[in-house]
């Protein structure tokens, strides 16, 4: 079984998720083994939510020993100070991949994730999240939208055959 984590980053909020499937049957549902959030909180330094989101980041490696990750492309129109931040902590997040021997890293624009899940770009997020829940056969949607994106992410991995 092969196992990838999708990760979503962010400062406030990182979205991750784990997922496992047999490369060699890839017609068979994956299977969703946890997915979740890292929270830093406003009132630390961000010098300290990135340390934050490293360790944890670190301890979600090492329990789940993910072969490859899949990580969102950074896009931003309008708030630049955002984008610098989250790119500072997109920055964590591949630093953490590559000090874990995560070698296989793919990497996807929203546009890219879209066309890959749904043939096209232009898919809102409401239907991700319903396509994400339909493959995966869960019962309701995930929540928050930070790692049903993660999962959207990882699933865009699976279905890229990387």
């Amino acid at each position: 079984m092969f196992r990838i984590l999708g990760l979503d980053p962010g400062i406030a909020l990182v979205g991750y998720s784990v997922l496992e499937y047999d490369k060699e049957k890839p017609f068979i549902k994956p299977t969703l083994i946890q997915c979740g959030v890292i929270s830093t909180p406003s009132t630390d330094k961000l010098a300290t939510r990135l340390k934050s989101i490293r360790e944890d980041l670190l301890e979600i490696i090492n329990s789940f020993k993910p072969q490859a990750a899949a990580v969102e492309l950074i896009y931003f129109t309008k708030n630049i100070k955002t984008a610098i931040t989250v790119a500072q902590a997109r920055g964590v997040i591949m630093e953490s991949l590559a000090a874990c021997g995560i070698e296989q890293i793919a990497e996807f624009t929203p546009t890219h994730l879209k066309q890959v899940l749904f043939g096209h770009g232009k898919a809102n997020k409401k239907e991700m999240q319903i396509v994400v829940s339909q493959v995966l056969e869960l019962p309701c949607l995930i929540k928050p939208d930070d790692a049903a994106d993660a999962t959207a992410i990882a699933l865009a991995f699976m279905r890229s055959g990387l």
